[in-house]
């Protein structure tokens, strides 16, 4: 990752970077060092002809309300937006997308697989995991409780899905195993349940320090 500008708005630190040639932004809490971190979050945003400049507007607020709350985000430019090209078959995806929209019908599965499917297929897991410098925790059914973990240092979450959950290959890099233990017959959560209970606990116990 590479800096390429920094400066202070109203209580956070704005980076823009680049990394592998694509443009990001980075935003961080005053109180974020290297030895100190904060949790990242991975802001989406929908892309447009203008790039990261076109959409910072509209995360600027929600990346200053994160901070608020102890959190780093950040945000890359969408394939197919400013610079950086999109997969083959995605405006034609797009399009059908939009078509669906305007005209009050459900978005077809097919559409948004051909719109996620090449970002999650081009991500490679196993390559993060293995470099990053912290510690990794993997969801799994079978793991320590999360509450009896020690969250305050340098932490990476790693969270599949509700039905198939993390490849062997990934739980078998990380860290440790972990679980978020469930009252009564409630079996699993979903990712997003999942990834929110699990960055709350971090936060409270950040804060607890």
């Amino acid at each position: 990752m590479h800096f390429t500008s920094e400066q202070h708005l109203d209580g956070i630190v704005e980076r823009h970077f680049t990394l592998d040639g694509i443009n990001g932004i980075l935003w961080s809490p005053l109180t974020t060092t290297a030895a100190a971190p904060s949790p990242l979050v991975l802001a989406g945003q929908p892309g447009g002809p203008g790039g990261l400049e076109q959409t910072r507007p509209r995360l600027l607020p929600r990346a200053r309300q994160a901070a608020l709350a102890g959190f780093t985000t950040a945000t890359i430019e969408f394939p197919g937006s400013g610079t950086r090209r999109a997969p083959d078959g995605v405006a034609e995806a797009r399009a059908e997308l939009r078509e669906a929209v305007t005209a009050g019908r459900p978005v077809p599965d097919d559409v948004t697989d051909r719109l996620v499917l090449p970002i999650v297929e081009q991500a490679d897991l196993v390559a993060l995991i293995r470099d990053f410098p912290g510690k990794t925790l993997a969801t799994t059914m079978h793991g320590a409780s999360l509450y009896e973990q020690d969250l305050t240092g340098s932490v990476a979450f790693v969270i599949g899905n509700e039905g198939a959950g993390l490849s062997q290959a990934v739980i078998d890099l990380a860290s440790e195993q972990i679980t978020i233990p469930m009252p009564g017959k409630v079996e699993s959560l979903n990712a997003a349940a999942a990834a929110a209970v699990c960055l709350f606990e971090r936060v409270r116990q950040a804060q607890a320090v």
